[in-house]
């Protein structure tokens, strides 16, 4: 139990490592369709402009997205509101802030015991999950690998379009990512990334 605490403890050193520590904390921006038909009169296109401007500032500066881990019966994903699913979550063991490292406002980090939480502020306060860490064995992917499992299994359950690396396969899904860190062919950590962290 000692060897597998310290092969996980440096399994995830070494994904941080290769991970930026700070992303931005914009969202991915969301593109607006401007097109229009070329018979479309001079005030039509004025029109559809002035509309495009108008929801661009109603359009939300990030949204969940890609992969999830399901947790307590909550679906926890990159650019989740944290404080939106904290009330339906088991009370965390202990929960972390410090000032972003983008210094716009207080990052969190919330231990629950077999995974943890990383948020960062958006632009607009909101307090938005930027990691996700699997600790232990005790929870799995929402596609059933857990820590411990074999390469084997990952490729099994998320298929052949990973980005292998020496550390482990990445595998993107709307600009989030999961990646797992393999020692021996063994996944040794399972972390979830938001796009707005790189």
């Amino acid at each position: 139990m000692k060897k597998r605490i310290i092969t996980l403890f440096i399994s995830t050193t070494m994904l941080l490592s290769i991970l930026t520590a700070c992303g931005s904390t914009e969202a991915p921006a969301t593109s607006q369709d401007t097109t229009t038909n070329t018979e479309s009169t001079e005030e039509s296109v004025e029109e559809s402009a002035e509309d495009n401007i108008e929801d661009t500032t109603d359009t939300p500066t990030a949204t969940a997205t890609g992969y999830a881990l399901v947790a307590d019966g909550v679906s926890l994903a990159a650019d989740a509101d944290m404080d939106e699913l904290l009330p339906s979550l088991k009370e965390p063991k202990s929960t972390f802030e410090a000032p972003s490292c983008a210094g716009q406002g207080t990052a969190y980090t919330y231990d629950f015991g077999s995974f943890e939480v990383e948020t960062y502020p958006s632009e607009n306060g909101q307090n938005l999950i930027g990691y996700i860490t699997i600790k232990d064995d005790l929870i799995a992917t929402a596609e059933g690998v857990e820590l411990y499992m074999t390469r084997d299994d990952v490729v099994a359950a998320y298929g052949e379009g990973y980005t292998e690396t020496e550390q482990g396969l990445t595998y993107e899904k709307d600009g989030s990512k999961i990646c797992f860190v393999l020692e021996n062919d063994e996944v040794t950590s399972i972390m979830y990334i938001s796009p707005a962290m790189g």
